[in-house]
C-alpha cells in the first residue's frame, strides 16, 4: 500500500500558506469537503479544533500527520499541503515541533484497519 494511491490532485495544496497549525489543518478540511470527500463539514472540523496531542503526530522535522477517525466522513480521505515556511507546533516548556508538510487522514471507525494502514504508510 503506497500513500499516493489514496491521493488525488484536487486534495493537494501547494503552496499551503497557513502560519498555524489550524489554519493548515483548516485549509486542507475545505479542500476536501470541495473534493466531495466530507458528508459533516463543521462535525469534522469541531472534532479537529479539539487539537488532541495522540492525533497530530510529528514525523521528524518534515512533516505532520493528522490523522482522525469520525462519522464526519463517509470513506477514508487524504489530503496533503506543502508550505513555503515552516508550520510550528508549541509543546509546552518552550519546546516545539515544525514541519513544512501536513498530511491529513480522516476514515470513518467502520474503517478502522484501513484507516490503520494508511496512517503506517
Amino acid at each position: 500500500m503506497r500513500l499516493a494511491d489514496f491521493l488525488a490532485a484536487d486534495r493537494v495544496i501547494v503552496p499551503l500558506e497557513s502560519e498555524t497549525m489550524t489554519a493548515a489543518a483548516s485549509a486542507l478540511l475545505e479542500r476536501l469537503a470541495a473534493a466531495g470527500a466530507v458528508s459533516g463539514l463543521d462535525r469534522l472540523r469541531e472534532r479537529v479544533e479539539e487539537e488532541r496531542g495522540e492525533d497530530i503526530v510529528a514525523m521528524g522535522d518534515r512533516a505532520f500527520l493528522l490523522h482522525y477517525r469520525t462519522d464526519a466522513v463517509p470513506d477514508l480521505a487524504v489530503a496533503i499541503g506543502t508550505s513555503p515556511e515552516p508550520i510550528c507546533r508549541e509543546l509546552g516548556d518552550g519546546d516545539r515541533q515544525c514541519a513544512r508538510i501536513l498530511l491529513l487522514v480522516v476514515a470513518p471507525p467502520r474503517l478502522a484497519t484501513r484507516y490503520l494502514q494508511v496512517v503506517g504508510a
